[in-house]
């Protein structure tokens, strides 16, 4: 958005931005932007795997159930669509990568 910027200003705005407040929509986004520092698409991508991590612990704990194999098994609730359409862009994107 501001090709002017030097790489010094980038890299201060970045400091700004909170790589955990960011929708998935934006996530993706910075990840595919490359006129972001890699320490900051470095810093969304821990972000959006620790959200993972703690979405699939979260989902594991109603069953009591804590094996490697709880995404098979039946979800406790169900998934709205900007959900599943943002873990599909996810899913994507790792093949991708």
């Amino acid at each position: 958005v501001h090709p002017s910027l030097s790489k010094q200003e980038r890299k201060a705005l970045c400091r700004l931005m909170d790589s955990r407040k960011l929708s998935a929509e934006a996530s993706i986004h910075a990840t595919h932007n490359e006129r972001l520092p890699i320490r900051a698409v470095i810093q969304v991508i821990f972000s959006e795997h620790n959200k993972l991590s703690q979405h699939l612990d979260w989902s594991g704990s109603f069953n009591g159930s804590r094996s490697p194999n709880a995404s098979l098994e039946q979800p406790m609730r169900c998934v709205s669509k900007r959900e599943a359409t943002a873990q599909q862009a996810e899913i994507r994107k790792l093949r991708e990568d």
